[in-house]
């Protein structure tokens, strides 16, 4: 099987996982609701899946460096499917949780392997491309679930829609045995000559270059999928209350959310990461990208702080979509470049793993200082520790392109 062919089942296999994923992200809530679980256990339930991705991520990218990257892929594939099954059949607290657990391992599992499959099949030269388009398939599709688990719902129920997105995984994963190929470089069963990462080795597997991109995603993923995702639908609400309208015609601000939610993703991951990911291998300029990105995302949330109207809203909703993609793909293309061949998959999950706990942080932090100061202060103070964050990791001297960083 060819390169390109390997590379298009991972990316159908992937994105089909996930859309059945946002089916359940937008009906987990009323679902749980209607189970009677109280109000703690629905924070928990939404939290569950995050906080098992955080453990198992670096152990997924230490399989996936040691035994190559098919077995935690499909492991991944298999739990998310079962998830679905448990969730389909659930009647109480603990069994949607068990749910959320199992999906949390095999979020983990497929997005670790499946991003370092992207890195080895996209070699020196096409790694933006492929990473690009790779997470333009898990992230972007997330907007194409949503808003079809709304319709879904409502025609079957949620026991049927969750049971047929199970049996739509299940068949996923068939096919993602039967046709995804390994990828991966030979680890120490292969080449005893080239040692495995251990998990006591993760403090070395983040050298000087991969640190600072490391940190340069945890101050984007602290803005962005922190601060932003977590108060963005209360500052709408507090903002413009349960009605507003949008270019002249009335809309319900729930409503409203869910677009520019959709708008974010779409442009950030869906078109914005492809295009973003083909630039930066044709310029070879991945840096200069990033420091944009930041710019903007500073930019949107001075917007968000002072705007008056639901336009302006959008306006800052769309900035922040476009900081996504010029930050993204760039980010995690240098980090495969940085990081060594038989411990990429590791270093991967040590990257994504820091760059969750931002994420966790920004939305903890944000929430308690926009219910206890106010939405407007959290986001131009959350601006300014953007920019404090890029004065500080700004580069004071440049021997070279900041594009020319060495290949692995």
């Amino acid at each position: 099987m060819t390169r390109r062919r390997v590379f298009a089942v991972l990316l159908g296999t992937s994105a089909g996982a996930l859309v059945a994923e946002g089916v359940v992200n937008v009906s987990l809530m009323p679902y749980a609701a209607s189970l009677g679980v109280p109000a703690a256990g629905l924070g928990l339930l939404y939290t569950a899946h995050r906080l098992v991705r955080l453990a198992a991520a670096p152990w997924a990218g230490l399989a996936a460096d040691r035994v190559g990257r098919r077995p935690p892929l499909l492991l991944g594939f298999f739990c998310m499917s079962l998830a679905l099954l448990v969730l389909a059949l659930a009647g109480s607290f603990p069994t949607l949780l068990a749910s959320r657990v199992l999906y949390g391992l095999g979020s983990a599992c497929l997005i670790t392997a499946g991003l370092a499959s992207a890195l080895d099949l996209g070699g020196e030269t096409e790694r933006g491309r492929t990473i690009g388009l790779y997470q333009g398939a898990i992230y972007g599709v997330y907007p194409l679930g949503s808003v079809a688990g709304g319709f879904l719902t409502d025609a079957f129920g949620y026991g049927r829609t969750f049971l047929g997105c199970s049996g739509a995984v299940l068949g996923v994963t068939l096919l993602a045995t039967a046709a995804v190929a390994e990828t991966g470089m030979p680890g120490p069963g292969g080449d005893r000559a080239v040692p495995g990462a251990r998990l006591r080795d993760y403090p070395r597997l983040l050298d000087r270059r991969i640190r600072r991109y490391t940190a340069l995603k945890m101050l984007s993923g602290f803005a962005i999928w922190g601060v932003f995702e977590a108060t963005f639908v209360l500052f709408l609400l507090a903002q413009l209350g349960p009605e507003t309208t949008l270019f002249g015609a009335g809309v319900g601000t729930r409503s409203v959310a869910g677009l520019m939610f959709g708008i974010l993703l779409v442009l950030g991951f869906l078109l914005g990461s492809p295009v973003v990911g083909r630039w930066c291998d044709r310029t070879d300029q991945r840096m200069p990208l990033v420091w944009v990105s930041l710019a903007v995302t500073a930019l949107a949330l001075l917007v968000l702080g002072v705007a008056g109207t639901t336009e302006t809203v959008t306006v800052a909703v769309v900035g922040l979509g476009l900081a996504v993609a010029l930050a993204t793909t760039p980010l995690a293309a240098l980090v495969g470049d940085a990081a060594r061949p038989e411990r990429r998959a590791a270093t991967l999950a040590a990257y994504s793993t820091l760059g969750d706990v931002a994420n966790a942080v920004g939305s903890i932090l944000g929430t308690a200082l926009a219910l206890g100061v106010g939405f407007r202060p959290t986001y131009i103070g959350t601006a300014m520790v953007v920019v404090a964050g890029s004065a500080l990791l700004f580069p004071r001297t440049e021997r070279r392109r900041v594009g020319d960083e060495p290949r692995s």
